[in-house]
């Protein structure tokens, strides 16, 4: 919950170059995520890598470079059905 407001204070500080390293940085966090937690990590890493790299491109807004790669068609179709994916 902290993590995700505290996108609505930091969000207004960042310039556009901050916004291009935070969406890297988030990008970078959430791929980590995926390849390197398993069942045997701690739980508190494993919840928070991946909220702070969520956090981080939701922070980063659509004014950077990566958000070109975050808003085509695929990506949108994967997001508007990953939660049923999960089911």
């Amino acid at each position: 919950f902290a993590i995700g407001a505290s996108v609505i204070f930091i969000q207004p500080l960042l310039s556009t170059a901050a916004m291009s390293v935070t969406g890297l940085f988030g990008l970078l966090a959430v791929c980590a995520s995926l390849t390197l937690l398993d069942s045997d990590s701690s739980f508190a890493f494993v919840s928070l890598l991946p909220s702070l790299g969520a956090a981080a491109i939701i922070c980063a807004g659509t004014k950077h470079h990566l958000s070109k790669l975050l808003t085509n068609a695929p990506a949108r179709f994967l997001g508007r059905i990953s939660y049923s994916l999960y089911r």
